[in-house]
């Protein structure tokens, strides 16, 4: 999900939208959004999305989703 662009200093959501997932904070997730949240959206972009980037130029060269989320210590969704 988006980065520390997600939030403001006062932890509001800024509705920003993520390159990678396209998750939008303060929609598809917000300040107390729960660990299995996340997980869920992780797996909906992995399974159903294929782990395609929402904003494909955005994308780093040689990025590989399940060895961020390896690289991240989070749980792969199957």
């Amino acid at each position: 999900m988006a980065g520390t662009e997600a939030f403001d200093e006062t932890g509001a959501e800024t509705f920003a939208i993520c390159n990678c997932s396209g998750c939008e904070s303060g929609y598809e997730y917000q300040s107390n959004t729960t660990e299995n949240r996340f997980f869920q959206l992780r797996r909906k972009w992995l399974v159903e999305r294929n782990g395609n980037w929402f904003q494909l130029k955005a994308r780093p060269k040689d990025w590989n989703a399940l060895r961020q989320l390896q690289n991240a210590g989070l749980e792969i969704p199957e």
